[in-house]
């Protein structure tokens, strides 16, 4: 706390104030928050749980989990490999023009070239992947997106800044270092990164918004889209894409299929139509990149030297902690059953469901006061709050052994073939995804019990928290009821307030795909949210010289306060300076100060704790109220 502000002028710094002063941010990190730290202590946990002996009693399973930590972890070994793995791949799927001279056109067939790239887990310009059907929920289909951008998930943005922004610059650089490291001399490295970064820029400029979501998906089937496209064989790609397993799927050109962004393939083969052959071919391998990440330490170091540049930080994780998150997001079930058996008990879990009950009663109370709410609307609302699930802690099979051994069966990890190891869990990625097609669609997938974040799934009607979320300072057993209720219960109201909200909307209790708000209630909705978006938008946050957009960071502001507008010292947030820019231009969050501020100058209940005077900047004449 910074007991020197008055709470009424600026409650983000009278309550964190003195936490931002005192806080470090690591080399490694843009930026420190409470999460962050709390995302820190289950890393410590997990390497600590990775590197322990093997009992004999112990699941496979999980003596899998260990072996593939130990291989990721161990760099004399990857140094002593050196590039033979790579080399190895390279020659599995295909000439790479920059590092063959003797290429010529006719050394590249489109369809075959981005199969082999699927096999190994790479989707430059098209991506396959299948899901629930979203108006009939009960039912996978295949879906037909855009590739993903060799700059991660905010390639899009970053390329509409420019082709000379910092990042592009980075990435740039990080491709020119990487083929020089493969033997091409630094002239052709330079000529054919330039054309590849130009190519990659027209790309995500024919991209579609994220923010346009579920909007422009068309479904159609496979017939309907060879029309569409001719110039591309898609019943030999999709179909090639389903050959794993001993039973693949038979796909014929009648299946059912959505496109996610038709829009976009309007606009790519035209485009790929007027792109010499070479480029493209360079482009697309060029996304190998991604497997140079676990090479030696000198292809290592030039990818981490661009993702510190890409995110601002000083500096990269240690190996460690790279091995550590690596092993969480691979075999999560595995480290969940780790982390909850160490750090999670059941005292926990059921504390946890009885505050979600509580809250669940304020949050009905909500509902039932929201005037500009119609009576039918209203009623198909306490309905789905009613019926809205919590799962609190860790989905219960990944206590069973039985199921931790059927999951991980076919793994066949190996603590001396890292490169290897990576291969294999690609593969079996690729498995599991075919098997879905046939397969009814599953609501309630599995979520990890090691991730710091909570979360509201729609299609399920659930709001989900995973263990790692609920620990000091969030909740603890031993903090008062008031301190909890304050901490995790704001975070559970916010989370609720989602199944209300602009996509929560487009749901019904059951998470099946139903508009069930009339016309007026929407336009309602539209004008009470104009009063927040409004707010918002007025705050100018000095560090980035920016004014926050409202409109963009309208939902999160709106679950802010709805929740118990109690969140206090949740957002306390110490960024670095260039972080604090890219905040203000992209995140879907206001910069903490502002979730603090914002939704405390909407609360009543705050002004007359505090003793706040009306006008004064915490206490404005002018509230704002959706929930």
């Amino acid at each position: 706390m910074d007991r020197s502000v008055n709470p009424c002028d600026d409650f983000y710094r009278f309550a964190c104030g003195g936490w931002v002063k005192d806080s470090f941010i690591p080399a490694d990190r843009p930026e420190v928050t409470i999460y962050t730290q709390m995302e820190e202590d289950v890393q410590v946990t997990l390497k600590k749980l990775l590197e322990m002996e093997e009992a004999s009693n112990e699941p496979a399973a999980i003596q899998q989990a260990r072996a593939f930590y130990a291989s990721c972890h161990d760099e004399d070994q990857l140094e002593d490999i050196g590039r033979e793995p790579f080399d190895k791949l390279l020659a599995q799927v295909g000439k790479w023009p920059s590092l063959d001279s003797a290429w010529n056109d006719t050394d590249v067939e489109l369809e075959e070239l981005l199969l082999s790239l699927s096999r190994v887990g790479l989707e430059p310009i098209i991506s396959i992947q299948i899901a629930p059907d979203p108006n009939d929920p009960s039912v996978n289909r295949i879906y037909v997106s855009e590739g993903k951008l060799g700059m991660g998930a905010e390639s899009r943005e970053i390329y509409l800044k420019g082709r000379h922004s910092r990042e592009v610059r980075a990435y740039h650089k990080m491709l020119r270092q990487l083929l020089i490291e493969l033997g091409v001399h630094s002239l052709d490295a330079e000529s054919d990164v330039e054309e590849i970064v130009e190519l990659e820029s027209r790309l995500a400029n024919i991209t579609v918004c994220p923010c346009e979501g579920t909007k422009g998906y068309k479904s159609t089937s496979i017939e309907e889209l060879e029309i569409m496209y001719p110039m591309f064989d898609w019943s030999a790609y999709i179909n090639g894409l389903m050959h794993y397993g001993s039973a693949p799927p038979q796909v014929t050109r009648s299946e059912k299929i959505i496109i996610t962004s038709p829009s976009f393939f309007q606009k790519l083969f035209p485009l790929l139509e007027t792109t010499p052959t070479r480029v493209m071919a360079n482009y697309l391998m060029s996304s190998l990149h991604s497997h140079m990440k676990h090479l030696t330490s000198r292809f290592r170091q030039i990818l981490l030297d661009f993702q510190k540049e890409l995110k601002g930080s000083k500096s990269q994780r240690t190996r460690w902690q790279e091995c550590v998150a690596l092993t969480d997001a691979l075999f999560p079930e595995v480290t969940s059953r780790l982390f909850v058996q160490s750090a999670f008990g059941p005292d926990e879990r059921a504390y946890l469901e009885e505050i979600v009950g509580n809250i669940r009663i304020a949050f009905l109370d909500i509902l039932r006061q929201a005037e500009w709410l119609g009576p039918d609307s209203k009623a198909a609302a306490i309905e789905k709050a009613r019926s809205l699930k919590a799962r609190v802690g860790y989905p219960d099979n990944i206590l069973e052994d039985e199921f931790l051994e059927n999951a991980y069966a076919e793994y066949n990890m190996s603590k001396e073939t890292f490169f290897q190891n990576m291969l294999r869990l690609t593969y079996l990625r690729n498995l599991a995804q075919v098997n879905r097609l046939r397969q009814p669609a599953e609501k309630n997938s599995l979520f990890s019990a090691t991730q710091v974040k909570a979360y509201y799934n729609p299609k399920a009607n659930e709001i989900v928290f995973p263990a790692g979320f609920i620990q000091p300072p969030v909740y603890d057993s031993v903090y008062s009821r008031s301190m909890n209720y304050g901490g995790i219960g704001s975070v559970i109201g916010r989370e609720m307030t989602h199944g209300f909200d602009e996509v929560g909307r487009e749901y019904d209790k059951a998470g099946n795909p139903q508009r069930w708000w009339s016309k007026d209630d929407l336009n309602d909705y539209e004008e009470q949210t104009e009063c927040i978006v409004d707010q918002y938008s007025c705050f100018r946050w000095k560090p980035a010289q920016m004014n926050i957009d409202g409109l963009r960071t309208r939902i999160e502001n709106i679950a802010d306060n709805g929740g118990l507008r109690q969140s206090y010292r949740l957002w306390c947030t110490n960024d670095r300076d260039e972080y604090k820019i890219e905040k203000v231009k992209s995140h879907a969050f206001a910069p903490s100060p502002y979730r603090v501020i914002g939704t405390l100058q909407n609360s009543e209940d705050f002004a007359t704790a505090f003793n706040c005077p009306l006008g004064s900047r915490m206490n404005p004449e002018k509230k704002c109220r959706v929930w």
